[in-house]
């Protein structure tokens, strides 16, 4: 904490608001200061524009638009805009006050493990991704912009240098490149080499600063900022795992790719940038994640390239103008841990290509001397870099050749080469499908181009449909990125209208774009329930299970059919029934055989009675014998002990 009786704003209440109580950091835009908020009773951090650029009144106007476009973000991951506002000379922003220490006091210390240094950084990329999401590209990521609270919860600050990508009056490719020079995009160094960015710009400028929570180094570092922004173009970043071999290789992939000098390489924003994080995350062991990080060595820690004195081409107002250094409270090493919470180091502003102007006092005649010295260096420098050996060349064109031959042909050219598959529907596999950057773009001798070189169409898996509704299947195969062809429907024990299967089946792998036939069940099928009376109960089952139906029997006497043959069906023959569902044949036992009984002697009443009572049929006598009570003398078949006849057979009487 810097405390100076010599600052006017110290004990100042601005508009009547905000009581200044203490200084806290000086910044590439102004200072930062504690003030109490008295109409909500709060510490706020206020941010005051250095004046001469409150004088500006272009520069003011941007300023406020931008804090008004800032204070549209609202998420636990970045430090709120309350307030903003001119109070006679004084041009302020009131932010939220974080206490706590900076990541650039994290990276010092070394005392977190791998798995530790992710979890702040997803909470980063979650705070960056929430700006993404609004329409803001920060383009001054680094670790002093980046505050860690009490509770270890990060937040991301100092959105007062990004511009709002919708509604922004300037373009993306300004004369002045605001950013710090060890964390510049290659297209903020050099944006006329490469395709505009946004909000990749902030996921490469992310991935150096992951790259150096991992490993306590700086992806670039130098003594001049150009040195530094003359690698983002064309140095080549040093694996992580070269430099803490307890990573393993596992980072080296992730880190390329978010850290590619061409735009259209890295993830598209940090959402996808942190998918790719916490994907890798899962994947990693213990034994990597809690791989203790390094503390930064010294010379890592403040860099003359970012904190040194420059000059740039053009001011906010199209004058000259110098960009101080920023003396913050990070870097003082006498502040207390408690007021470290809101001091970004310095911003350096860039042309578009950088010069560092030294201010060396005229002696006589050696300003001539170094005149035509710089005249001659920059002449032979023009030659080399245009039409000479350093000139720019043309990315020749690979398309459709096989691997060997595009890597050859690339190499000839004077190109370094990464080679990269994807997948493709046109192009064979195993040849190139594609250049980044693409063919005919001129880049400088030895630039890194990548061959995209084909793995064939993208296969996907079919899913497992069955049993779903026709429209959940249809939306889970197009979310697999499957087009539904054609709809067929097929009799199935399935519920009538769920899908019974598709064409190509659940769970083959076949092309992206193969159509999908949704084969959708109409119900059970109706089937005619065939004649197999008198057929034997063996073969009537063959004939009725073939046709699909389960098949049950029971037993019954029969007098008419043979023991063994089928009586009936239920259903009976000659109607429908489901397929699959139950027919009952019902078998003859044959004819119920009952006891004859004796009636010789009886009267023709009685034994006519009798035998009825019994089952039978009588035959035999006339009215006569009833009349004149004569008695049975015999009877066919004869009866008593141990006598049988079927049920409902006839018996002859004889009087």
């Amino acid at each position: 904490m810097t405390t100076s009786h010599a600052d006017p704003l110290i004990g100042r209440t601005v508009e009547g608001r905000y009581r200044v109580l203490e200084h806290l950091a000086d910044g590439g835009m102004g200072s930062v200061y504690v003030a109490r908020d008295l109409r909500l009773d709060r510490e706020v951090a206020l941010k005051v524009l250095r004046a001469d650029l409150a004088r500006d009144p272009v520069f003011v106007e941007r300023f406020q638009r931008e804090a008004r476009a800032a204070a549209r973000l609202a998420h636990p991951h970045v430090v709120a805009v309350h307030d903003q506002g001119q109070d006679a000379d004084v041009v302020y922003l009131a932010m939220e006050l974080v206490r706590g220490r900076t990541l650039r006091d994290v990276i010092r210390d070394g005392d977190r493990s791998v798995g530790e240094q992710l979890t702040l950084f997803e909470q980063l990329l979650d705070g960056l991704a929430a700006a993404h999401r609004a329409g803001f590209v920060h383009r001054d990521i680094k670790p002093e912009n980046v505050l860690i609270d009490a509770a270890d919860r990060v937040k991301v600050a100092d959105f007062g240098l990004a511009r709002a990508v919708t509604g922004s009056g300037m373009s993306v490719d300004s004369e002045v490149l605001i950013g710090t020079a060890s964390y510049l995009s290659p297209e903020q160094v050099e944006p006329s080499s490469f395709s505009p960015s946004g909000t990749r710009s902030d996921v490469y400028s992310a991935g150096l600063v992951l790259f150096e929570m991992l490993t306590g180094h700086r992806a670039f570092d130098g003594d001049l900022p150009v040195q530094v922004a003359y690698q983002h173009v064309y140095g080549t970043m040093t694996k992580p795992s070269e430099i803490l071999p307890e990573l393993t290789a596992a980072f080296d992939p992730l880190l390329a790719r978010a850290c590619s000098k061409e735009p259209q390489e890295r993830p598209a924003d940090a959402e996808e940038f942190k998918t790719e994080v916490t994907r890798l995350r899962a994947e990693l062991p213990d034994d990597v994640l809690d791989v203790p990080v390094p503390p930064a060595p010294p010379s890592s820690l403040t860099t003359n390239a970012d904190t040194q004195h420059t000059r740039v081409s053009a001011a906010a107002d199209g004058t000259t103008a110098p960009v101080a250094r920023a003396s913050s409270a990070a870097e003082a090493p006498d502040s207390p841990l408690v007021t470290r919470q809101y001091g970004p180091q310095s911003t350096t502003a860039l042309p578009s290509r950088a010069t560092v102007v030294e201010n060396e006092r005229p002696r006589r005649w050696w300003p001539w001397v170094l005149a035509v010295a710089a005249l001659v260096v920059a002449v032979v420098a023009a030659i080399a870099f245009t039409v000479g050996p350093l000139g720019p060349r043309t990315v020749p064109t690979v398309q459709g050749q096989a691997q060997g031959q595009a890597v050859s042909t690339l190499r000839n050219a004077g190109f370094d080469v990464k080679v990269r598959t994807t997948e493709s529907d046109t192009v064979p596999t195993g040849q190139a499908v594609r250049t980044t950057p693409e063919s005919g773009a001129s880049r400088r001798p030895t630039s890194d181009v990548t061959l995209w070189v084909s793995t064939g169409p993208r296969m996907v898996d079919v899913p497992d449909t069955a049993n779903a509704t026709q429209d959940d299947a249809r939306k889970t195969l197009e979310s697999k990125g499957f087009k539904v062809a054609r709809v067929e429907k097929q009799h199935s024990d399935i519920e009538k209208d769920k899908v019974v299967g598709t064409n190509p089946a659940g769970g083959s792998r076949v092309r992206h774009d193969t159509p999908i036939t949704l084969i959708v069940s109409d119900g059970p099928a109706e089937v005619d329930v065939p004649d197999v009376s008198g057929s034997s109960e063996d073969d009537a089952k063959r004939q009725l299970e073939a046709l699909g139906f389960s098949v049950t029997t029971t037993e019954d006497y029969d007098p008419d059919i043979e023991s063994g043959r089928v009586v009936s069906t239920d259903p009976s023959s000659g109607t429908t029934a489901r397929a699959g569902s139950t027919v009952t044949l019902t078998v003859s036992k044959g004819p119920e055989m009952v006891d004859v009984p004796d009636v010789v002697g009886m009267s023709a009443a009685d034994a006519r009675r009798t035998l009825e009572d019994a089952g039978f049929e009588v035959d035999g006598g006339s009215w006569l014998d009833d009349l004149l009570d004569g008695t049975v003398s015999s009877q066919s078949p004869e009866g008593g002990s141990g006598k049988q006849a079927p049920k409902g057979s006839t018996v002859t009487l004889n009087f």
